[in-house]
């Protein structure tokens, strides 16, 4: 799948490609006087460059394995492989026989079998969805009026929110479900009418492979294998997955292509890991493809030639069109949606059209610059490789083709309060909007704050990066490279529009900060009142039946909320050493534990609150001091029940 935070944010704050190349792993200087767009890069020169880039990043970053390929000119002018498919058996990487796991590229491949039944009359992109889904998929309206249409898919813009955790990936392949299962239980809700703004979705994706079995009577493989892959010799690409063969689900990847998948690996200290393979059959026209460097090249061409390769002919002229054609209607220094292909600037004015993919342990790039001919993939096996795939076709550009990067712009001493009206946290719309999910995923966001000497700093997955105001309000330059970062207000917010989602800012209520505060104050007010019922154990304090009640209460509640806020530190700290956890176990023991013990540790709080008015107007027994400190730590411990229900964690029913 796509990267779900890292290079998204990036493309959010409008330097998806130029802010990868400030923080790539080589710096390359560009040639002086650039090639031109006719001209070609010589063989030499490209591949010296590519192994100075890839070696710098797998030094830097501990990849184990990266696979390359280059066309251009209608030709395949690099495959190359580095490092290891395999570190237990010593397989090294082969650009012609090691398939890596492609992520969302997958996408791609979905979005022509989608276009083939448009040119084929059977489908139109204006068709409402539900008109091609079989009844057990239909789209409920919830409220919208507006359907969801083909076209939305395409652009991620159905307005569903994102699931991500329990359900993208699977370790044990039993837990596999068919497609049309998974599609019916694992149901988005719609959260903004269709056609507002892109929110990247992976379910949309799977969906339009379900028209696609709905209207061709095959499986979306079968579709995939037919339509694309045999006709153009891609003999070394496939969209199934190794796992035992099982009535209701696709047939398995062949023993021979599974003998050279790269093992995936993650760094546990010093040395790199392998880990189980990631199945997303269930998700299968999202994300499911492996392939090899030359197969790709070969993909590349084809898709270079407007759907023709070698006499065939994939797809039509109105499809050439869609697929670089902008369906959404951000500014050109964002990018668009051209047929389910992200359109992107590239160094020295160029566009690029592509898709990016990733699992929890690959990570991969496409990119295709009609302009140029040319077309770059990239794949690595390896936790970290966004590093490289994120940066190599943007670092190939600017050094081949683009004149050399102006000097860092100044900063805006005097703009700083202009500035100060943008900063803040900002969250992705791209996530859970309910349930405990929902309450973790707004536990990430992205600051934006002002420096002294006048600059704009967001600090992104791959680096911090720093703007300067432009002329036009709302609109930041890039610092450092070509880019903007744009700022817009939707529905009274203001937010970060970008090809894959909108970020928004939040309010004080919203803000991790305001709960971590509440929380902290929360376990304090918790442990004071443990200590003091430990103190008065054996005193005979006068106390009313009234004040005695509150008082056990009170204690309950402290009890209740210290073991939430412990299972809640057991999960943070869980995830920093298997951070996965939360993707494949989901809900863990340790999350429901928490929302369990925080709603009965609200509920004890409410009880308090109802009991408490009696407490404080008895005469005789607490002492004014005793009051004023009871009636603090149920206000605290009101407050972090009340944000926490806020957030949605207050629902262990609704993982």
């Amino acid at each position: 799948m796509r990267l779900p935070f890292a290079r998204a944010i990036v493309a959010g704050v409008a330097t998806l490609v130029l802010a990868a190349c400030l923080a790539a792993p080589a710096r390359a200087q560009p040639l002086s006087p650039p090639l031109g767009p006719g001209e070609r890069i010589p063989r030499g020169e490209l591949e010296a460059f590519i192994d100075g880039v890839v070696l710098t990043a797998m030094a830097e970053h501990r990849l184990v394995g990266v696979t390359v390929s280059v066309v251009q000119g209608g030709e395949v002018v690099l495959a190359k492989g580095y490092g290891f498919a395999d570190l237990e058996s010593g397989r090294r990487v082969d650009p012609d026989a090691t398939l890596f796991r492609v992520g969302s590229i997958t996408k791609t491949f979905t979005w022509i079998e989608v276009m083939r039944l448009v040119e084929a009359g059977r489908l139109s992109l204006d068709d409402p969805v539900n008109e091609h889904l079989p009844p057990e998929l239909r789209i409920p309206d919830q409220g919208f009026d507006e359907p969801i249409r083909v076209r939305h898919l395409m652009t991620h813009q159905p307005g569903f929110e994102d699931r991500v955790f329990g359900v993208l990936f699977v370790r044990d392949p039993s837990r596999i479900r068919p497609l049309t299962a998974f599609l019916r239980e694992t149901r988005p809700n719609r959260v903004r009418p269709p056609g507002q703004s892109s929110a990247y979705s992976n379910y949309s994706t799977a969906l339009a492979g379900a028209i696609v079995e709905q209207l061709t009577g095959r499986a979306w493989q079968d579709a995939i294998e037919e339509d694309i892959l045999e006709p153009l010799g891609m003999t070394h690409t496939t969209g199934r997955e190794p796992y035992p063969a099982r009535d209701g689900l696709p047939a398995p990847m062949p023993e021979a292509l599974a003998a050279n998948l790269a093992t995936g690996y993650r760094r546990v200290g010093a040395s790199p890991r392998p880990q189980p393979f990631e199945h997303i059959t269930q998700l299968a026209p999202a994300g499911a493809m492996s392939s090899t460097a030359s197969d790709m090249a070969r993909y590349m061409l084809m898709l270079l030639g407007d759907g023709r390769l070698d006499g065939v002919q994939v797809f039509g002229p109105e499809a050439a069109r869609v697929f670089r054609t902008p369906m959404t209607s951000l500014p050109p220094e964002l990018g668009a949606w051209d047929g389910g292909f992200a359109e992107l600037p590239a160094p020295g004015g160029f566009r690029s059209y592509g898709h990016d993919g990733a699992t929890l342990l690959f990570f991969s790039s496409m990119s295709l610059l009609p302009e140029l001919d040319l077309g770059v993939f990239v794949s690595t096996n390896s936790a970290g490789g966004a590093a490289l795939t994120s940066a190599l076709t943007p670092l190939l550009v600017q050094t081949f083709y683009a004149a050399p990067l102006p000097a860092p712009l100044a900063g805006r001493p005097d703009a700083l309060r202009e500035m100060a009206a943008y900063a803040g946290l900002y969250r992705p719309t791209r996530r859970r909007h309910g349930g405990l999910e929902g309450f973790v995923m707004q536990l990430q966001a992205m600051p934006v704050a002002v420096t002294a000497d006048g600059y704009l700093t967001m600090t992104l997955p791959i680096g911090p990066a720093r703007f300067v105001p432009t002329d036009e309000p709302g609109r930041f330059r890039n610092a450092e490279a070509p880019g903007l970062a744009i700022f817009e207000r939707k529905d009274g917010r203001l937010t970060i529009p970008s090809v894959a989602f909108a970020a928004e800012r939040l309010g004080p209520l919203e803000s991790p900060s305001t709960l971590m505060l509440a929380l902290g104050l929360t376990a304090l007010a918790a442990v004071g009142t443990v200590l003091g019922g430990f103190m008065r154990i054996g005193r005979m304090l006068p106390t009313t039946a009234s004040q005695a009640r509150a008082g056990r209460l009170q204690i309950g509640a402290a009890v209740l909320w210290l073991a939430s806020l412990a299972s809640i530190a057991v999960v943070a700290t869980g995830a920093t050493t298997n951070p996965n956890a939360l993707i494949y176990d989901w809900p863990t023991a340790g999350v429901l534990a928490f929302s369990t013990l925080a709603l009965l540790a609200s509920l004890a709080t409410v009880g308090l609150a109802a009991l408490l008015p009696r407490a404080l107007r008895d005469a005789g027994g607490w002492s004014r001091w005793r009051k004023a400190r009871v009636t603090t730590t149920m206000l605290v411990f009101a407050a972090s029940a009340a944000l926490l229900l806020g957030w949605g964690a207050l629902q262990p029913w609704n993982p």
